[in-house]
């Protein structure tokens, strides 16, 4: 039992190490487009942090940082579910 796990879409069980549901197809991976989009957008995002706090002065680099840290947290879940191994058929 420990050397097997079930499909996501059909519900066969699939040997471990395998990555394609022998039942229906499907593909255990991560999903590469959220996973693209999360690193354009943290480029972007970082891009845009340093000139916030390039331009802040005194207090508001403080500010600044804050903004950035807050801005920076969408493109990591992003990154994250897109490294997140899930079942995906193309057919479905």
């Amino acid at each position: 039992m420990d050397d097997e796990k079930r499909c996501g879409h059909c519900g066969n069980s699939v040997p471990k190490g395998y990555t394609v549901c022998r039942g229906c197809g499907a593909n255990y991976r991560g999903n590469p487009k959220t996973l693209s989009r999360g690193i354009i957008l943290l480029i972007f995002v970082i891009w845009i942090s340093s000139h916030i706090i390039s331009r802040s002065h005194g207090s508001d680099i403080i500010t600044g940082i804050l903004s950035s840290l807050v801005l920076i947290a969408v493109p990591v879940l992003l990154i994250r579910n897109g490294l997140r191994k899930k079942w995906y058929r193309f057919n479905a």
